[in-house]
């Protein structure tokens, strides 16, 4: 509806309640073998995706049966020249482009985005870390990154971006000298450190006491669950897209 808005206000249109959006921007991060890709495969089909990993062989067969899935796997060579890295990286961001615009699409993913990150600087750089200014040599690369994952802004599809974590080390002082340490049990994402703005709904996964289970970490449409844990049997794509939208039942996410 435009009718309301100023005349002065060339271009803008008036926000309405009901334009909320039912779908989801995730960011999916945990420790190996912690439910991630379970978790991309609850979702709504058909699920689209880009697989950068090896964590779907042994996971995706009962999924088959149940939705339709579509992957396209890229397998990164551990060393490679920076020419291949670009066409690799290319091809997975002409795969994602072609996913997050597709009209049978209903879930889109990749797995995992840290690796697609490590692969984008490759493709810029040769090499993960520059040797030129940091700010000056990653400005391009930020802002193509943040285009890709803006994308799905602009679609009625849900994304699920899954990250690994990384040791966290802090620098301590041992007697009287500065020491990085790490306590063995903090861990931070791994990936495009953006990632976390961009990204509506943020879950960590994790495996304690033999269960499965993820944690909200923060939630842009519902802060409310920020800090909520699911369980073994509560830790799927519906049940967190019925705590975060608390006006749906299951049946709108099948």
């Amino acid at each position: 509806m435009t009718q309301n808005v100023p005349k002065d206000l060339v271009g803008f249109t008036e926000m309405a309640a009901s334009s909320r959006r039912r779908r989801l921007i995730i960011g999916s991060q945990g420790l190996d073998k912690t439910g991630k890709t379970e978790f991309i495969f609850s979702a709504p089909g058909p699920i689209v995706g880009v697989n950068l990993d090896i964590g779907m062989e042994g996971v995706a067969e009962k999924w088959v049966k149940k939705k339709k899935i579509w992957v396209y796997n890229f397998n990164v060579p551990p060393i490679s020249s920076q020419k291949s890295f670009i066409d690799i990286f290319n091809r997975t961001r002409g795969a994602f482009e072609s996913a997050i615009t597709n009209k049978d699409a209903r879930t889109v993913f990749v797995d995992t985005a840290t690796e697609w990150w490590e692969l984008a600087r490759l493709a810029e750089f040769g090499q993960l870390a520059p040797a030129v200014d940091i700010k000056r040599a990653y400005g391009p690369l930020n802002q193509l990154f943040r285009g890709l994952i803006r994308m799905a802004y602009d679609t009625d599809k849900n994304l699920i971006l899954t990250h690994k974590l990384k040791e966290q080390w802090a620098t301590i002082t041992e007697n009287g000298k500065p020491k990085d340490s790490w306590d063995g049990s903090s861990y931070k994402r791994a990936g495009f450190g953006e990632s976390g703005y961009l990204i509506q709904v943020n879950i960590e996964h994790f495996h304690r006491d033999g269960q499965f289970g993820m944690k909200v970490i923060n939630c842009r449409q519902n802060m409310n669950i920020a800090g909520m844990e699911f369980g073994q049997d509560g830790c799927s794509f519906t049940d967190l897209a019925t705590s975060v939208f608390d006006d749906t039942t299951a049946k709108d996410w099948e």
